[in-house]
């Protein structure tokens, strides 16, 4: 949760990309790249943060780790709205899916990774099964961590919901 922002501009585009495919080109192979958490931004932004994620995903030609908790934390910290950016995303480059929870700082949200998935980020990945399809999930619980039946509780509400939303669009 203490990652640095970059501004929402064409040249970070090019920075980022490049380095991307720097690294794809080594590996010989796409990788997959994490949108974050943000929680404040550079005046001189003129890119959305969907935008500017978008734009590097196609320049690098690689592929995005959904992060549903970051989407809801940016959304709430930035006050914009994530299911808009959840629909802008471009679908055949999605390969995972990340939830996890976040604290409630009361000026803002802090994504640790050290709570249980919140309700409406539950209803966001909902909304991203339904747009996505079958996306692999990851829950993420980096601190905090509880009893082992808590961890098997969240697995069997995403699995839930999953089978849920899934089962709908047949």
């Amino acid at each position: 949760h203490d990652l640095f922002p970059m501004p929402y501009t064409d040249e970070a585009v090019m920075h980022i990309a490049e380095r991307i495919s720097r690294v794809q080109d080594h590996l010989g192979q796409r990788i997959l790249i994490e949108n974050v958490s943000s929680y404040l931004q550079y005046k001189e932004s003129y890119l959305t943060e969907v935008e500017f994620l978008c734009a590097v995903i196609e320049r690098a030609d690689c592929y995005l780790l959904c992060d549903i908790n970051n989407i809801f934390v940016s959304a709430s910290n930035q006050q914009f709205d994530a299911m808009d950016y959840l629909e802008r995303l471009p679908s055949e480059r999605i390969k995972e899916f990340h939830l996890a929870g976040f604290e409630d700082q009361g000026t803002h949200l802090l994504d640790t990774h050290g709570a249980q998935v919140h309700d409406a980020v539950w209803d966001l990945y909902r909304a991203a099964l339904k747009r996505f399809g079958d996306v692999p999930t990851l829950i993420e619980w980096d601190t905090n961590i509880p009893d082992y039946q808590v961890l098997l509780d969240e697995r069997s509400k995403a699995q839930q919901h999953w089978s849920e939303v899934l089962r709908e669009a047949c």
